[in-house]
């Protein structure tokens, strides 16, 4: 019996995650996948232009880090309702992953594995050097995938989270 209680506890702090999540967003900022995105465009610059820019908010910000495929479809699915329009359907968008070859990383440190079904087939290319961001694959469905692009590249947005 008391497991049941517990149970249902949890599921009733579930189901107000999303309200405490949404309150705890800046104002510019959606609630989205357990954090809060701020999606910038259009604007042509490159990544360190678009990390500077989130870490000169007060408090600092960064650029999204996408830690699993569930997270990048939930970060597809809103900038296509939110944002929906040619514009956005071409748009490529700088994210918070750098690093050359086989080695990326996030921001914050923390790994971003080659293998992932996140990146667009054939990427990252051996001897890329460069920073992470989403384009549309293909005209057929309008999820996005992570591209490896240099340091002097320009996208035409960028994603915020705090």
């Amino acid at each position: 019996m008391m497991g049941v209680n517990i149970l249902r506890a949890l599921a009733v702090v579930a189901s107000l995650l999303p309200a405490v999540l949404a309150g705890r967003c800046r104002p510019e900022y959606h609630s989205l996948a357990g954090t809060c995105l701020k999606l910038v465009m259009p604007q042509s610059l490159t990544w360190r232009e678009a990390l500077n820019l989130c870490q000169a908010e007060d408090p600092p910000a960064d650029l999204l880090k996408i830690t699993r495929p569930e997270v990048l479809e939930s970060v597809s699915r809103f900038i296509n309702t939110h944002f929906a329009g040619e514009s956005t359907q071409k748009a490529s968008l700088w994210v918070g992953g750098s690093g050359i070859n086989k080695e990326w990383s996030w921001v914050d440190g923390s790994k971003l594995s080659v293998k992932s079904n996140m990146w667009h087939p054939d990427e990252p290319s051996q001897g890329t050097r460069g920073y992470t961001k989403l384009v549309v694959a293909g005209d057929l469905h309008n999820r996005r995938y992570l591209v490896a692009d240099g340091d002097a590249a320009l996208a035409t947005g960028y994603i915020c989270e705090h």
